[in-house]
């Protein structure tokens, strides 16, 4: 897995070449076309459309907090915490 978290420049040839070498990419920034990890690139336009997700490695599966998934636990908190308001 690769994480990006910095507002610093990393050079379009770096972050192909770190990218082809992991299975998932997640970053608060939009990520070059090639930027091609082995199963999901979870860049600012994918986040945008999908909320937070869960990545379930074993099975392999991914659920959105946009998903519609109730039982999830970031969603029963943001629902109880709305209650006790």
């Amino acid at each position: 897995m690769l994480a990006t978290r910095t507002a610093n420049q990393v050079p379009a040839m770096e972050m192909a070449a770190a990218c082809k070498r992991v299975d998932i990419v997640v970053s608060d920034r939009w990520l070059p076309q090639s930027c091609r990890p082995k199963w999901i690139k979870a860049d600012r336009r994918l986040l945008e459309q999908s909320g937070g997700l869960a990545f379930y490695l074993n099975e392999p599966r991914i659920i959105g907090a946009n998903d519609g998934t109730h039982h999830m636990p970031w969603v029963q908190a943001r629902v109880g915490a709305a209650a006790v308001q």
